[in-house]
Protein backbone atom coordinates (compact mmCIF):
# COMPACT_ATOMS: atom_id res chain seq x y z
CA UNK A 1 0.00 0.00 0.00
CA UNK A 2 2.14 3.08 -1.38
CA UNK A 3 -0.20 5.57 0.67
CA UNK A 4 2.06 3.71 3.74
CA UNK A 5 5.52 4.12 2.37
CA UNK A 6 7.97 5.52 4.16
CA UNK A 7 8.51 7.78 1.87
CA UNK A 8 5.28 9.45 1.78
CA UNK A 9 5.55 9.04 5.96
CA UNK A 10 8.05 11.45 5.76
CA UNK A 11 7.23 14.03 3.01
CA UNK A 12 3.56 14.13 4.99
CA UNK A 13 5.56 14.61 8.89
CA UNK A 14 8.34 17.19 6.96
CA UNK A 15 5.12 19.47 5.98
CA UNK A 16 4.09 18.93 10.33
CA UNK A 17 7.42 20.00 11.69
CA UNK A 18 7.41 22.93 9.28
CA UNK A 19 3.99 24.21 10.47
CA UNK A 20 5.23 23.55 13.73
CA UNK A 21 8.46 25.67 12.98
CA UNK A 22 6.54 28.16 11.51
CA UNK A 23 4.09 28.75 14.95
CA UNK A 24 6.65 28.24 17.25
CA UNK A 25 8.76 31.23 15.18
CA UNK A 26 5.69 33.14 15.18
CA UNK A 27 5.60 32.83 19.03
CA UNK A 28 8.86 33.74 19.64
CA UNK A 29 8.64 37.00 17.76
CA UNK A 30 5.82 38.13 20.18
CA UNK A 31 7.95 37.25 23.17
CA UNK A 32 11.50 38.69 22.03
CA UNK A 33 11.40 41.15 24.15
CA UNK A 34 12.11 39.02 27.47
CA UNK A 35 13.21 35.78 25.65
CA UNK A 36 15.08 34.54 22.10
CA UNK A 37 14.85 30.80 22.79
CA UNK A 38 11.67 30.10 20.35
CA UNK A 39 13.31 31.58 17.40
CA UNK A 40 16.27 29.54 17.01
CA UNK A 41 14.16 26.20 18.68
CA UNK A 42 11.81 27.04 15.21
CA UNK A 43 15.15 26.75 13.43
CA UNK A 44 15.87 23.69 14.64
CA UNK A 45 12.59 22.16 13.81
CA UNK A 46 13.04 23.52 10.24
CA UNK A 47 16.14 21.06 10.03
CA UNK A 48 14.42 18.59 11.51
CA UNK A 49 11.44 19.58 8.56
CA UNK A 50 14.42 19.53 5.65
CA UNK A 51 15.84 16.22 7.08
CA UNK A 52 13.04 13.73 6.75
CA UNK A 53 12.12 15.87 3.50
CA UNK A 54 15.43 14.96 1.81
CA UNK A 55 15.64 11.82 3.73
CA UNK A 56 12.43 10.93 1.40
CA UNK A 57 14.41 12.25 -1.49
CA UNK A 58 17.35 9.68 -0.82
CA UNK A 59 14.93 6.72 -0.42
CA UNK A 60 13.15 7.70 -4.11
CA UNK A 61 15.57 9.25 -6.47
CA UNK A 62 18.43 10.93 -4.91
CA UNK A 63 20.54 7.85 -3.39
CA UNK A 64 23.86 9.89 -3.65
CA UNK A 65 22.71 12.59 -0.91
CA UNK A 66 22.81 9.93 1.99
CA UNK A 67 24.92 11.84 4.07
CA UNK A 68 22.79 15.22 3.60
CA UNK A 69 19.62 14.41 6.09
CA UNK A 70 21.98 13.26 8.82
CA UNK A 71 23.61 16.35 8.36
CA UNK A 72 20.49 18.63 8.62
CA UNK A 73 19.27 15.79 11.63
CA UNK A 74 22.96 18.12 13.17
CA UNK A 75 21.63 21.20 12.68
CA UNK A 76 18.20 20.36 14.01
CA UNK A 77 19.53 19.23 17.73
CA UNK A 78 22.01 22.14 17.53
CA UNK A 79 19.09 24.57 17.14
CA UNK A 80 17.54 22.64 20.18
CA UNK A 81 20.27 22.75 22.11
CA UNK A 82 20.91 26.05 21.87
CA UNK A 83 17.38 27.17 22.40
CA UNK A 84 17.65 25.17 25.39
CA UNK A 85 20.14 27.48 26.70
CA UNK A 86 18.25 30.69 25.77
CA UNK A 87 14.94 29.08 27.70
CA UNK A 88 16.83 28.80 31.00
CA UNK A 89 19.21 31.37 30.89
CA UNK A 90 22.30 29.71 30.27
CA UNK A 91 25.23 31.38 28.30
CA UNK A 92 25.01 29.53 24.55
CA UNK A 93 27.51 27.04 24.13
CA UNK A 94 28.27 27.96 20.45
CA UNK A 95 31.77 26.57 20.48
CA UNK A 96 30.51 22.98 21.91
CA UNK A 97 27.87 23.41 19.29
CA UNK A 98 30.57 24.40 16.49
CA UNK A 99 32.93 21.95 17.59
CA UNK A 100 29.88 18.84 17.48
CA UNK A 101 29.00 19.79 13.80
CA UNK A 102 31.63 20.30 12.69
CA UNK A 103 33.16 16.73 13.68
CA UNK A 104 29.97 15.01 12.70
CA UNK A 105 30.25 16.41 9.13
CA UNK A 106 33.57 15.16 8.82
CA UNK A 107 32.54 11.96 9.79
CA UNK A 108 29.50 11.90 7.48
CA UNK A 109 31.98 13.05 4.12
CA UNK A 110 34.86 10.20 5.38
CA UNK A 111 31.68 7.73 5.36
CA UNK A 112 30.54 8.83 2.05
CA UNK A 113 33.76 8.28 0.67
CA UNK A 114 35.56 5.50 2.10
CA UNK A 115 32.76 3.77 3.85
CA UNK A 116 29.67 4.16 2.14
CA UNK A 117 27.58 2.31 4.72
CA UNK A 118 23.73 2.59 5.95
CA UNK A 119 25.07 0.48 8.93
CA UNK A 120 28.17 3.29 9.30
CA UNK A 121 26.00 6.53 8.80
CA UNK A 122 22.81 4.82 11.47
CA UNK A 123 26.04 4.74 13.86
CA UNK A 124 27.10 7.63 13.45
CA UNK A 125 23.21 9.54 13.31
CA UNK A 126 22.70 7.44 16.70
CA UNK A 127 25.78 8.73 18.53
CA UNK A 128 25.44 12.28 17.35
CA UNK A 129 21.58 12.41 18.79
CA UNK A 130 23.15 11.08 22.31
CA UNK A 131 25.77 13.18 22.49
CA UNK A 132 23.35 16.59 21.55
CA UNK A 133 21.03 15.08 24.39
CA UNK A 134 23.60 14.33 26.88
CA UNK A 135 24.40 17.89 26.66
CA UNK A 136 20.79 19.09 26.50
CA UNK A 137 20.50 17.21 29.84
CA UNK A 138 23.28 18.69 31.49
CA UNK A 139 21.73 21.81 30.72
CA UNK A 140 18.97 20.85 32.35
CA UNK A 141 20.26 20.26 35.85
CA UNK A 142 20.02 23.67 36.90
CA UNK A 143 17.50 24.44 39.41
CA UNK A 144 14.59 26.45 38.42
CA UNK A 145 11.56 28.53 39.93
CA UNK A 146 9.08 26.48 40.51
CA UNK A 147 6.38 27.97 38.53
CA UNK A 148 8.85 26.70 35.48
CA UNK A 149 9.18 23.36 36.80
CA UNK A 150 6.97 21.53 34.83
CA UNK A 151 8.35 22.48 31.63
CA UNK A 152 11.76 21.89 32.90
CA UNK A 153 10.49 18.37 33.61
CA UNK A 154 8.87 17.32 30.48
CA UNK A 155 12.30 18.51 28.28
CA UNK A 156 14.12 15.84 30.80
CA UNK A 157 11.62 13.71 29.48
CA UNK A 158 11.66 14.57 25.92
CA UNK A 159 15.35 14.44 25.67
CA UNK A 160 15.31 11.14 27.51
CA UNK A 161 13.27 9.25 25.68
CA UNK A 162 14.90 10.42 22.23
CA UNK A 163 18.34 9.13 23.30
CA UNK A 164 16.68 6.14 24.22
CA UNK A 165 14.85 5.38 20.73
CA UNK A 166 18.18 6.64 19.42
CA UNK A 167 19.89 3.75 21.60
CA UNK A 168 17.37 1.04 20.87
CA UNK A 169 17.33 1.54 16.81
CA UNK A 170 21.47 1.48 16.60
CA UNK A 171 20.99 -1.75 18.91
CA UNK A 172 18.48 -3.17 16.75
CA UNK A 173 20.53 -2.46 13.83
CA UNK A 174 23.43 -4.45 15.06
CA UNK A 175 21.22 -7.41 16.05
CA UNK A 176 19.58 -7.36 12.49
CA UNK A 177 21.90 -5.62 10.08
CA UNK A 178 19.72 -6.46 7.34
CA UNK A 179 18.96 -3.61 4.82
CA UNK A 180 15.71 -5.10 3.38
CA UNK A 181 12.62 -7.00 4.29
CA UNK A 182 9.92 -6.69 6.55
CA UNK A 183 11.44 -6.14 9.83
CA UNK A 184 13.93 -3.61 8.44
CA UNK A 185 11.17 -1.50 6.98
CA UNK A 186 8.58 -2.40 10.38
CA UNK A 187 11.43 -0.57 12.24
CA UNK A 188 12.04 2.43 9.91
CA UNK A 189 8.71 2.44 10.06
CA UNK A 190 8.39 2.98 13.82
CA UNK A 191 11.39 5.32 14.13
CA UNK A 192 10.17 7.95 12.15
CA UNK A 193 6.60 7.84 13.54
CA UNK A 194 8.24 8.55 16.71
CA UNK A 195 10.18 11.33 15.09
CA UNK A 196 6.82 13.04 14.56
CA UNK A 197 5.55 11.85 17.79
CA UNK A 198 8.81 13.82 19.40
CA UNK A 199 8.36 16.97 16.95
CA UNK A 200 5.42 17.23 18.23
CA UNK A 201 6.48 17.11 21.70
CA UNK A 202 9.24 19.48 21.42
CA UNK A 203 7.00 22.07 20.08
CA UNK A 204 4.33 21.67 22.33
CA UNK A 205 7.02 22.04 25.09
CA UNK A 206 8.79 25.13 23.64
CA UNK A 207 4.87 26.58 23.67
CA UNK A 208 4.70 25.54 27.43
CA UNK A 209 8.01 27.39 27.97
CA UNK A 210 6.68 30.51 26.55
CA UNK A 211 3.62 30.51 28.05
CA UNK A 212 5.63 29.99 31.96
CA UNK A 213 8.59 32.36 31.07
CA UNK A 214 5.48 35.22 30.64
CA UNK A 215 3.30 33.69 33.68
CA UNK A 216 7.05 34.27 35.70
CA UNK A 217 7.31 37.79 34.21
CA UNK A 218 4.30 38.63 35.00
CA UNK A 219 4.42 36.94 38.76
CA UNK A 220 7.35 39.12 38.84
CA UNK A 221 6.37 42.52 37.66
CA UNK A 222 3.23 42.44 40.44
CA UNK A 223 5.73 41.72 43.00
CA UNK A 224 8.32 44.23 41.93
CA UNK A 225 8.44 47.95 41.92
CA UNK A 226 9.80 49.13 38.43
CA UNK A 227 11.39 52.32 38.86
CA UNK A 228 13.67 50.62 42.09
CA UNK A 229 13.31 46.67 40.96
CA UNK A 230 13.03 46.02 44.79
CA UNK A 231 9.85 44.58 45.74
CA UNK A 232 6.53 46.54 46.24
CA UNK A 233 3.63 46.24 49.60
CA UNK A 234 2.95 42.60 47.80
CA UNK A 235 6.05 41.18 47.35
CA UNK A 236 7.27 42.26 50.93
CA UNK A 237 3.83 40.75 52.37
CA UNK A 238 4.65 37.46 50.88
CA UNK A 239 8.13 37.43 52.51
CA UNK A 240 6.79 38.69 55.58
CA UNK A 241 4.47 35.86 55.86
CA UNK A 242 7.13 33.21 54.54
CA UNK A 243 9.28 34.58 57.47
CA UNK A 244 6.36 34.35 60.07
CA UNK A 245 6.15 30.75 59.28
CA UNK A 246 9.85 29.90 59.32
CA UNK A 247 9.80 31.72 62.59
CA UNK A 248 7.27 29.25 63.91
CA UNK A 249 9.42 26.25 63.30
CA UNK A 250 12.66 27.66 64.55
CA UNK A 251 12.74 31.04 66.44
CA UNK A 252 15.93 33.29 65.03
CA UNK A 253 15.97 36.98 66.13
CA UNK A 254 14.77 39.44 63.46
CA UNK A 255 14.66 42.59 62.95
CA UNK A 256 12.39 45.52 60.98
CA UNK A 257 13.10 48.87 59.64
CA UNK A 258 10.90 51.14 58.26
CA UNK A 259 12.39 54.35 56.50
CA UNK A 260 11.23 57.48 54.90
CA UNK A 261 13.05 59.73 52.84
CA UNK A 262 12.59 63.28 54.81
CA UNK A 263 10.77 65.91 53.16
CA UNK A 264 10.49 64.11 49.73
CA UNK A 265 7.27 66.50 48.55
CA UNK A 266 8.90 69.33 48.97
CA UNK A 267 12.34 68.20 47.44
CA UNK A 268 10.04 67.02 44.55
CA UNK A 269 8.74 70.30 44.30
CA UNK A 270 12.15 72.54 44.75
CA UNK A 271 14.35 69.77 42.53
CA UNK A 272 11.88 68.18 39.91
CA UNK A 273 10.60 64.84 39.51
CA UNK A 274 13.44 63.60 37.86
CA UNK A 275 15.93 64.67 40.77
CA UNK A 276 13.32 63.00 43.00
CA UNK A 277 13.75 59.46 41.18
CA UNK A 278 17.74 59.50 41.24
CA UNK A 279 17.42 60.17 44.80
CA UNK A 280 15.43 57.44 44.92
CA UNK A 281 17.41 54.85 42.97
CA UNK A 282 20.73 56.26 44.89
CA UNK A 283 19.20 55.48 48.27
CA UNK A 284 18.35 52.13 47.08
CA UNK A 285 21.62 51.59 45.72
CA UNK A 286 23.38 52.30 49.37
CA UNK A 287 20.67 50.35 50.95
CA UNK A 288 21.65 46.81 48.84
CA UNK A 289 25.05 47.78 49.21
CA UNK A 290 24.25 47.56 52.68
CA UNK A 291 22.31 44.73 53.19
CA UNK A 292 23.41 40.73 53.00
CA UNK A 293 21.66 38.19 50.69
CA UNK A 294 18.99 36.72 53.42
CA UNK A 295 17.64 40.31 54.16
CA UNK A 296 14.92 41.69 51.94
CA UNK A 297 13.95 45.47 51.15
CA UNK A 298 10.70 46.97 50.29
CA UNK A 299 9.34 49.93 48.38
CA UNK A 300 5.88 50.63 50.36
CA UNK A 301 4.59 53.73 49.35
CA UNK A 302 6.31 57.08 47.32
CA UNK A 303 9.14 57.34 49.66
CA UNK A 304 8.31 54.76 52.50
CA UNK A 305 10.79 51.56 52.39
CA UNK A 306 10.76 48.97 54.98
CA UNK A 307 14.03 46.37 55.48
CA UNK A 308 13.75 42.51 56.86
CA UNK A 309 16.60 41.61 58.75
CA UNK A 310 17.29 37.87 58.92
CA UNK A 311 19.05 36.76 61.94
CA UNK A 312 19.56 39.98 63.18
CA UNK A 313 19.35 40.90 66.85
CA UNK A 314 18.30 44.28 68.01
CA UNK A 315 22.31 46.02 68.83
CA UNK A 316 22.52 44.46 64.92
CA UNK A 317 19.64 46.10 63.39
CA UNK A 318 20.56 49.44 65.19
CA UNK A 319 23.95 49.55 63.75
CA UNK A 320 23.11 48.61 60.13
CA UNK A 321 20.47 51.43 60.30
CA UNK A 322 22.87 53.96 61.88
CA UNK A 323 25.71 53.30 58.72
CA UNK A 324 22.88 53.36 55.97
CA UNK A 325 21.58 57.02 57.68
CA UNK A 326 25.12 58.45 57.54
CA UNK A 327 25.83 57.09 54.01
CA UNK A 328 22.43 59.13 53.01
CA UNK A 329 23.66 61.89 54.64
CA UNK A 330 26.86 61.87 52.88
CA UNK A 331 25.10 61.89 49.81
CA UNK A 332 25.15 64.04 46.94
CA UNK A 333 23.24 64.13 43.79
CA UNK A 334 24.39 66.93 41.21
CA UNK A 335 20.83 68.50 39.29
CA UNK A 336 19.99 71.14 36.98
CA UNK A 337 18.57 72.85 39.41
CA UNK A 338 21.92 72.60 41.78
CA UNK A 339 23.31 70.02 44.36
CA UNK A 340 20.98 67.76 46.20
CA UNK A 341 20.80 66.56 49.59
CA UNK A 342 18.66 64.58 51.58
CA UNK A 343 18.12 62.42 55.11
CA UNK A 344 16.42 59.80 56.33
CA UNK A 345 14.24 58.65 59.23
CA UNK A 346 14.08 55.12 59.91
CA UNK A 347 12.69 53.37 62.92
CA UNK A 348 14.16 50.17 64.38
CA UNK A 349 12.30 47.23 66.02
CA UNK A 350 13.30 43.24 66.64
CA UNK A 351 11.44 40.36 67.87
CA UNK A 352 11.92 39.48 71.88
CA UNK A 353 13.10 35.91 71.89
CA UNK A 354 10.26 33.39 72.06
CA UNK A 355 8.18 36.28 69.70
CA UNK A 356 6.87 35.32 66.36
CA UNK A 357 4.33 37.95 65.11
CA UNK A 358 6.40 39.49 62.30
CA UNK A 359 3.22 41.29 61.23
CA UNK A 360 3.37 43.49 64.72
CA UNK A 361 6.66 43.49 63.56
CA UNK A 362 6.01 45.99 61.25
CA UNK A 363 3.75 48.07 63.07
CA UNK A 364 6.13 48.64 66.05
CA UNK A 365 8.81 49.70 63.29
CA UNK A 366 6.30 51.99 61.76
CA UNK A 367 5.65 53.70 65.44
CA UNK A 368 9.16 53.67 65.85
CA UNK A 369 9.62 55.73 62.61
CA UNK A 370 6.82 57.95 63.31
CA UNK A 371 8.63 59.01 66.70
CA UNK A 372 12.23 59.58 64.79
CA UNK A 373 10.18 61.70 62.61
CA UNK A 374 8.32 63.67 65.42
CA UNK A 375 11.57 64.41 67.24
CA UNK A 376 13.41 66.22 64.08
CA UNK A 377 13.91 63.83 61.48
CA UNK A 378 17.72 62.24 60.42
CA UNK A 379 17.56 59.71 63.55
CA UNK A 380 17.43 56.66 63.99
CA UNK A 381 14.99 55.66 66.80
CA UNK A 382 14.47 52.08 68.31
CA UNK A 383 11.32 50.65 69.83
CA UNK A 384 10.68 47.75 71.71
CA UNK A 385 8.00 45.36 70.66
CA UNK A 386 5.14 45.21 73.54
CA UNK A 387 5.07 41.61 74.99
Amino acid sequence: MSFLSIPTLLLAESLMLLQLAALVYVSGIRVRSIMSGPRIWAFGLLAYAASLFTFSLVLTSLPRWGALPDFLASLGCAGILLGIDDFFERPRRWRFVLALLAGNTLALLLLGVVWPDYHARLTLFSITQVVFGIAGVRALRQPVQPQRRLGHTLFRGIIYGWCLVNLLRLVLGVIYPTETGDLHALRELVFYVLVLFFGIWLALGCMLLIHERIAAELMYATKQDPLTNCFNRRGFGEIVQAEARRIERAWSPTSMLRVDIDNFKHLIQRYGMNAGDEALLQFVRVVREELRDVDSFARLGSDAFAILLLNAPSDGAQKVAERLRRRVEDLVIYTPNGPLWFTVSIGVTSLAEGQNDVDLLLVTAEKALEAAQSTGQNRVQILAMSV
